[in-house]
């Protein structure tokens, strides 16, 4: 039996389909001919925000909706490459109402055989792998406003909610922010606090750790708080793959979270949030990270290594004849525009050499030497740089190293895309691309080509903060130099 899984988040739609998870932007547009839904319609006048329309949804709008839900969901469905399901798991909002619930199920029933609906509160508790017998109050954040749901260990048909309690104007940045958020975790619970607290929504994706770290802070200190990410919702639902047996309707073992091998490394230190006090939470925590997507890493590493006249063993031993462990010398003084700026120092990676501020470190020192190496900064796991060298074949030049490049990113169109064989970043002739290898992530790769050596630089950030690593993915291309 094949099964899928839809997901509605504020302002996004996510989908699973095997292996793949797609967030498509809960947009539409007339567009003339017939309505545009998702990223084509972010760019047109006035588009509307589907999700937001069916939560403010009035009685007599129907029909109008049910269009709109059903454009979106096939929409979604052609996105991730889904030819139809036997049947699909429609994850809603947990305090919509029947009317609500109903359209979207109908709309989901338009790819799919049979459509089950699953409140998100429900499907986030199966995520999440809480034991049967612990207390979870699930924090589902929307465009506007917070829901909280006591959530037991029952039925994935919802028989598991037991109490909801809703704040439609709470923000987390009001001043009276940390009273309302705990009113309206009372109201849901008996006797003590829950024993987790499931967040959903924006502070529940990779790209809200701080907004998360803020949810924390309100929540109260020696409170577990755990974020789950809608893609994480539908891998639990649908379980290892999209063609298999639907998952057993009891939310009472960890056997459906996220696999720690199938997360991505480098934002697993984002996601983790260890409690001291409850050691038995912590290392479940670690493995709430977005996952059913190929790793960056990997994805890089077959891209910068799929072409060479020389091997992996040229480059391999051209690293070990560097001995010695990475060398880092400090280099100038603080920035005088920013004074909170480290100074910045020089990291010596094998065969090259750059500049990067003063926090930042070497992931895995050692990896320093081996041709490929992750950079990070102080504190900030949510970003990273990676500098991967290889040995060029004899008569290999920058031109052959960008046609080369462009066969590449055809073959792996649209995780690669934007290849500009001829441009310039920090002042250095390079060969940029995209990388998108996941629906959190993009990597910005400017590769270089020198006499008998490949240099690229990949710069990796969540979707939409390209701001916060831009000057020092810049610093690094322009300071990079060979020997």
């Amino acid at each position: 039996m094949t099964t899928t899984a839809f997901t509605l988040t504020p302002g996004s739609v996510h989908v699973r389909w095997g292996g793949n998870v797609r967030s498509v932007p809960a947009l539409a547009v007339d567009g003339g001919n017939g309505r545009v839904y998702g990223a084509p319609a972010r760019d047109a006048p006035d588009p509307i925000d589907v999700t937001a329309l069916v939560d403010a949804a009035a009685v007599g709008t129907e029909t109008e909706l049910a269009l709109l839900l059903s454009g979106l969901v096939g929409h979604a469905a052609t996105v991730v490459g889904a030819p139809g399901a036997d049947r699909a798991f429609a994850v809603h909002p947990t305090w919509w109402n029947e009317r609500r619930r109903d359209l979207f199920v109908t709309a989901v029933r338009q790819v799919a055989a049979d459509a089950i609906p699953v409140p998100i509160a429900v499907a986030a508790r199966c995520a999440a792998g809480t034991a049967a017998h612990e207390r979870c109050v699930v924090l589902e954040f929307a465009a506007r406003g917070v829901t909280a749901v006591r959530v037991g260990s029952a039925g994935l048909d919802g028989s598991a909610v037991e109490r909801v309690a809703r704040d439609p104007d709470l923000s987390m940045y009001s001043s009276d922010a940390a009273a309302r958020l705990a009113s309206l975790l009372m109201s849901v619970s008996d006797g003590p606090g829950p024993d987790a607290v499931l967040v959903t929504g924006g502070p529940g994706e990779p790209s809200g750790v701080e907004l998360l770290a803020l949810v924390d802070d309100l929540v109260g200190a020696g409170q577990q708080v755990v974020p789950v990410a809608a893609s994480e919702m539908l891998v639990a639902l649908t379980g290892s793959g999209a063609v298999g047996p639907v998952p057993a309707p009891v939310i009472s073992s960890a056997a459906t979270s996220v696999p720690d091998e199938q997360t991505l490394p480098w934002l697993r230190e984002v996601r983790a949030r260890p409690d001291p006090s409850r050691a038995g939470h912590a290392r479940r925590n670690a493995m709430f990270v977005a996952g059913v997507v190929i790793p960056a890493l990997l994805a890089g590493a077959v891209f910068l290594w799929a072409f060479s006249g020389a091997g992996r063993e040229d480059a391999e031993s051209a690293s070990r004849s560097e001995a010695g462990a990475a060398e880092t010398v400090p280099v100038g003084d603080a920035d005088p525009q920013d004074p909170d700026r480290a100074p910045s120092k020089q990291f010596g990676l094998g065969r090259v050499r750059l500049e990067l501020p003063g926090d930042w470190r070497i992931r895995d020192p050692e990896t320093a030497h081996s041709g490929r190496v992750e950079l990070v900064p102080a504190g900030g796991a949510d970003r990273r740089i990676v500098v991967a060298y290889r040995v060029l074949a004899d008569g290999i030049d920058e031109q052959d190293v960008a046609s080369e490049l462009a066969v590449r990113a055809g073959e792996r169109a649209p995780v690669i895309r934007d290849l500009d064989a001829d441009t310039t970043f920090a002042d250095r002739k390079v060969v940029s691309y995209l990388e998108v290898p996941d629906e959190y992530s993009v990597v910005r790769w400017s590769v270089m080509a020198f006499p008998g050596l490949q240099v690229s630089v990949g710069c990796q950030y969540l979707e939409g903060e390209w701001r916060r690593i831009r000057s020092e993915c810049e610093q690094a291309v322009h300071t990079l130099r060979i020997g």
